[in-house]
């Protein structure tokens, strides 16, 4: 029996979101309104007219207090029209291990749903975190938005490495 996926508030029926339907989620993708939880400082920006990509800004601490201030912003966007979502950390002057573990979890949500999740790093201490958790192999890292922007989609059906060092394939 096919697993039933999973949304926030339970089981999601097949065929019953409009990306079920070939419908777009524009909805998740509109840019929002900049979003303050305590040090963190969340925006979400369009690089483009015509372009699917959105861009997650992230700026100040993503600790165990912030990081479902994350989640709650990238989930939407994870699963809309967006081809591409592109995390920008290059404002964080900290990263816990409750930010990486949304980020992993992102790449989970991104793969399955055939989005292309990239992340621009920056600080030595974003760079540290992601290296020391493993995550850095696992993530699509760039050093800056314009980069992460222009680098070529992967492949449909792509491959993700996980914690293990093991390869699965992606979930359709």
């Amino acid at each position: 029996m096919p697993a039933t996926p999973q949304h926030d508030a339970g089981p999601v029926p097949a065929g019953s979101t409009p990306r079920d339907r070939g419908e777009p989620r524009a909805l998740g993708c509109r840019p929002a309104v900049p979003v303050r939880c305590g040090s963190l400082s969340l925006t979400v920006t369009r690089p483009g007219r015509g372009t699917a990509a959105v861009v997650v800004h992230v700026a100040g601490e993503l600790d165990v207090l912030t990081a479902p201030a994350l989640r709650a912003l990238l989930w939407p966007r994870l699963v809309c029209a967006a081809r591409t979502v592109v995390v920008d950390l290059s404002q964080v002057t900290f990263l816990g291990l409750a930010g990486v573990r949304v980020l992993d979890a992102a790449l989970l949500r991104a793969s399955a749903g055939e989005v292309d999740l990239r992340v621009v790093t920056g600080p030595r201490c974003v760079e540290r975190a992601l290296e020391l958790t493993g995550a850095a192999s696992r993530l699509d890292c760039h050093g800056d938005v314009a980069t992460a922007l222009r680098v070529a989609p992967r492949p449909a059906g792509r491959r993700m490495r996980w914690w293990h060092g093991e390869t699965c394939p992606t979930v359709r």
